[in-house]
Parts: structure tokens; C-alpha cells; sequence
């Protein structure tokens, strides 16, 4: 089984699992986040077909690919569990992280939901 872990640490965004990696924290991530997360709600509100959401995830696939962190832990053999982690006080930047649409990631054949034998997706609080 596969497992990563993304969370919030200070100004980064902390990638560990078969591969470690960080990723900037900054005004241009927020602001891609924010973009994700309006995206996301409005193909799921105004039920567009599932090609919005598939490129949605693979947009966020290659944002968590920058140095090579996805394609380590997709690479494993079996399972692949996600686990987005973040402290009991909620910060901002956490409660953000934790929003976004972590179930629709994708790779070029599509959802990694559909084409992996499983594929999970937990939010972990403290």
C-alpha cells in the first residue's frame, strides 16, 4: 500500500510518502487554490460533465508533481491512500488545503478513483 500525507508547514506545503517534497506557500498558491475550489464547485453545482473535473485533477496531480512527489507515490505497487493532515486549530491555510477536491485528482487516463485497484482519500485533524 501506498501512502502519502500532505499538510501545512509554515510558509510550505509538506509532501511525504515514497518520495518527500515541499512545495511553496505563497500568495500565487492561495490564489490556485481559491481558482480550484470555485471551479470545482461550480462544475459540481451546474453538473457539467465529468471532462471539467477530470482536467481539474490533473491539474492538481501536476501541482503536487512539481520534483517528481506524485509519480514517486503513484509508482508504488497496490493501494494508494492520500492523507491530508493539518492541526486541531484549523489555520486558513489548512482549512484550505483540507477543501480542496482531492477525490477528482487524474492523471492522463483519468481519475485515479477508476483506474487503481483503490484509491483513498482521508482528512486528518491533530
Amino acid at each position: 500500500m501506498a501512502v502519502a500525507r500532505i499538510e501545512v508547514v509554515g510558509s510550505r506545503v509538506r509532501l511525504s510518502g515514497p518520495a518527500e517534497g515541499d512545495l511553496p506557500l505563497d500568495d500565487t498558491t492561495r490564489a490556485r487554490w481559491s481558482e480550484w475550489l470555485a471551479r470545482y464547485r461550480v462544475a459540481v453545482e451546474q453538473r457539467h460533465g465529468p471532462a471539467s473535473l477530470v482536467s481539474l485533477g490533473r491539474e492538481l496531480l501536476e501541482w503536487l508533481d512539481a520534483g517528481g512527489w506524485a509519480s514517486a507515490w503513484l509508482a508504488e505497487p497496490g493501494e494508494r491512500q492520500l492523507e491530508i493532515a493539518g492541526s486541531a486549530a484549523g489555520l486558513p491555510d489548512e482549512v484550505s488545503l483540507w477543501s480542496l477536491p482531492w477525490e477528482v485528482l487524474a492523471n492522463q487516463d483519468g481519475f485515479l478513483a477508476l483506474g487503481m485497484q483503490s484509491f483513498q482519500v482521508w482528512r486528518r485533524v491533530g
